[in-house]
């Protein structure tokens, strides 16, 4: 990721959350270990290179937020959505 976007986009991340290292790859993400600024609780900020994705993987995705964001457990700490780009 380079240029004006993408320091809009991870200031934005960056807004909510005090990045910490990597503690996970994928083929179009990342995982960094973070802390949520308001509440202080540690999270896992999955951040994903949606103009790389397919029609499909993009749909995958999705799936993917609706459920974490329907899941309700102690080991899922703090769920949060950043959708970035122009789809």
């Amino acid at each position: 990721m380079g240029g004006a976007a993408s320091r809009v986009r991870r200031a934005d991340i960056e807004g909510f959350y005090d990045l910490g290292p990597v503690v996970g790859r994928g083929g179009f993400s990342i995982v960094r270990k973070a802390i949520h600024k308001r509440s202080g609780r540690q999270v896992a900020v999955k951040i994903v290179r949606k103009d790389t994705l397919s029609s499909q993987e993009l749909d995958e995705l999705m799936d993917e937020v609706e459920i974490l964001s329907k899941v309700d457990s102690d080991s899922l700490l703090f769920f949060s959505v950043f959708l970035a780009g122009a789809s």
